[in-house]
């Protein structure tokens, strides 16, 4: 599993060592982290894949629609709270406040590992993201599931849409082994096919097929083509 990268302040700033500033100062559009608030990476491209495990666990959905909406929440709601009351909620929240904003342990400990292992099968256990994993959490049975370092640096592991990690009778009523969406893995399954097809295209040709094609290219592509063309076949 990749690490967060911090990038070093020269990549940020050329003119970090005293170079002259360009003559027209430029603003940025966005805000410097504040001292209270943490930092979410949101470049982990995995954290709401769709992924299911034995024992009922799964972050699949039921359609476009039910996405759209648990997308929406999750932008819109849970994340500019998670931002602003930050403070409060970690590491020692108050648990009337936030009921569902808390270390994970024990079965559902277990069970958010489960999935993380299917999302990422590299995932390395000494990283300090994966020694402290929380869920966070305010309504709707959405829960975020997130390592968290010493620095206030949140990763996003997955979501858990359903409410599965600590069941309840009154979010688990559904079918949700029925449940197939997720954009990602059909991205993913649709540039499968693709290659499959392409691929296929390529081992069916007749000789003769593949020799007039050849003929076609340049005489500088010629040899790459052919051997790409042997190497399939």
């Amino acid at each position: 599993m990749p690490e967060p990268i911090r990038k070093n302040i020269r990549d940020i700033n050329p003119f970090a060592d005293g170079g002259k500033l360009p003559e027209k100062e430029i603003k940025s559009s966005t805000l410097p982290r504040e001292a209270n608030h943490p930092q979410f990476f949101l470049s982990n491209p995995d954290w709401m894949r769709g992924a299911r495990v034995r024992g009922g666990m799964t972050t699949y959905l039921k359609d476009a629609e039910q996405y759209a909406e648990k997308i929406a929440f999750i932008m819109m709601t849970l994340l500019p709270k998670l931002m602003k009351d930050w403070k409060s909620l970690y590491p020692n929240p108050n648990a009337r406040q936030f009921p569902h904003c808390h270390v994970l342990n024990g079965n559902a400990l277990k069970r958010a590992k489960d999935i993380i292992n299917e999302i990422y099968p590299d995932a390395d256990y000494s990283s300090e993201y994966l020694r402290n994993i929380w869920q966070f959490g305010f309504s709707k049975g959405i829960r975020l599931v997130c390592g968290v370092n010493d620095n206030d640096e949140i990763y996003p592991f997955f979501v858990d849409y359903h409410h599965l990690l600590n069941p309840d009778k009154n979010y688990n009523q559904q079918d949700f082994a029925s449940f197939r969406y997720c954009p990602k893995v059909l991205a993913d399954v649709s540039d499968e096919a693709f290659e499959n097809v392409r691929n296929a295209s390529i081992l069916y040709l007749s000789q003769e097929k593949a020799s007039d094609l050849l003929d076609e290219v340049c005489v500088t592509c010629k040899d790459i083509v052919y051997e790409m063309y042997v190497e399939l076949i």
